[in-house]
């Protein structure tokens, strides 16, 4: 056995699992990585910035077991949540160690108060997660145009998002101090957060089912429609205790 020692933490707008997509590269919302100070020296990037996508080694620390016992065995949300797989043929979050693998878009590299940041896009960690390590993704041998995985061969069904009536407003108020938050929203959303067997039963329309996803300093309420569509039906500043 060895030690793990986090070299990053992630600073998200995501703070809970429900919302976070279920693969990375999907939603492109901007996360923060925020560098321990041991690691925060400027000779570790020195010649990052030539590298467009990056590997981020993490930890999904908020998925473990009720007994602490890691399941051998997972129910992907891809196949509706009813078929079991085998753990090491899925991506679950559900792993023997947590360990994470993400390829992201880096979009900058900056200095604050001594910690270094790398702004990322697509990352599929919640807020709080730990970072073990970053690699540079390289075209030439981490592409393979010819990989198949025939039970998930192609990328999900993305939902298109609606407001209910005067949320337009309340959304642009928001933006004055969050740039494109709707937006941020929707790519989220679009990708129906919603359990696997949620979605896989609803035949008739939402049919009063609402769900609420955190995201920043707001409480996201939504449904999804008769047809299939998903209706922003209110959004809620957090209380400090909520925060």
């Amino acid at each position: 056995m060895f030690e793990l020692t986090p070299i990053a933490w992630v600073h998200s707008p995501l703070s809970q699992k429900f919302g976070v997509p279920r693969q990375a590269g999907l939603a492109a919302v901007p996360v923060d990585i925020v560098f321990e100070p041991a690691f925060s020296r400027p000779e570790a990037f020195v010649g990052l910035e030539e590298a467009s996508h990056l590997w981020i080694i993490g930890r999904f620390h908020l998925a473990s077991a009720a007994d602490g016992k890691p399941s051998l065995s997972v129910r992907p949300p891809r196949l509706g949540g009813n078929r079991k797989m085998g753990v090491f043929a899925t991506r679950s979050s559900f792993r023997p160690n947590g360990l994470s693998l993400s390829a992201v878009k880096l979009l900058g590299i900056h200095s604050e108060a001594g910690r270094m940041r790398l702004t990322v896009e697509g990352l599929d960690l919640v807020n709080g997660s730990p970072v073990f390590d970053i690699k540079p993704y390289l075209p030439y041998a981490d592409a393979i145009p010819e990989a198949e995985l025939s039970w998930a061969d192609a990328s999900p069904q993305r939902l298109v998002v609606k407001l209910a009536a005067g949320l337009s407003k309340e959304f642009e108020k928001i933006e004055q101090g969050h740039p494109e938050y709707l937006n941020q929203v929707k790519v989220v959303l679009e990708l129906d957060p919603r359990p696997a067997y949620h979605a896989e039963r609803a035949t008739e329309g939402h049919s009063g089912r609402y769900y609420t996803i955190r995201f920043g300093d707001y409480d996201v309420s939504w449904a999804v429609e008769a047809d299939g569509s998903v209706l922003i039906h209110s959004v809620r500043q957090l209380t400090q205790d909520q925060e």
